[in-house]
């Protein structure tokens, strides 16, 4: 399923054809999309967590070294 915008003409008299815009929800569009499905569902799996998490603990790591080294140079 996607949303999807599509232009179709709109008769507004008996010689007026103007396009609008309309919002449709499809299997497959043809036109511009504006969500699909797969946007709407959760990205991140467990390896992405896992690396999320030892980034942060390199991180906390590399902090609490600066400051132990720090408090050795006397700074």
């Amino acid at each position: 399923m996607a949303l999807c915008v599509e232009s179709r003409p709109l008769e507004i008299g008996n010689n007026s054809i103007y396009p609008v815009l309309v919002l449709s929800q499809a299997d497959t569009c043809s036109t511009y999309y504006l969500v699909e499905a797969k946007d709407l569902e959760g990205q991140l799996t467990g390896s992405d967590v896992g690396l999320l998490f030892s980034a942060c603990a390199s991180l906390y790591a590399l902090v609490f070294v600066f400051k132990l080294a720090r408090r050795q140079f006397g700074f």
